[in-house]
């Protein structure tokens, strides 16, 4: 895929997931394609406006891909390792008496609850 075209990489990303799906199955392939390929197309796209034309069509092939209960169900997952992340790095801070709040887990956790309300209400 040339550097022209990377904003349309999720097209082989869903096909992989689909692959995952059949192997390892949906959560798998949830982690996949949600977890990580989705929020990492989201963020890019914070940036770069051709990345913003193609979400819509992701979200639409994620939503064809996968169940409501599904899609929830790997947000959940993908929100309760991020927040024990945070608890993680809290928790050494405390050890190490450095607090410091974890601006990027915050970040991320925020990015995640967008993307997860624009998902399910896209085909809600």
């Amino acid at each position: 895929m040339s550097p022209k075209s990377f904003h349309l990489i999720w097209r082989e990303q869903c096909a992989a997931a689909k692959t995952i799906q059949a192997r390892y199955g949906v959560e798998s392939a949830l982690d996949y394609l949600v977890g990580e390929k989705l929020m990492n197309f989201v963020e890019t796209a914070e940036k770069r406006a051709d990345f913003v034309q193609e979400l819509p069509a992701f979200v639409a092939e994620v939503r064809k891909l996968f169940t409501a209960n599904e899609i929830r169900g790997g947000f959940d997952r993908l929100e309760r390792r991020l927040l024990a992340e945070r608890a993680a790095d809290e928790e050494q801070a405390l050890e190490s008496d450095a607090w410091t709040e974890s601006a990027h887990t915050q970040e991320e956790l925020q990015r995640v609850a967008w993307v997860k309300a624009m998902v399910l209400r896209l085909g809600a």
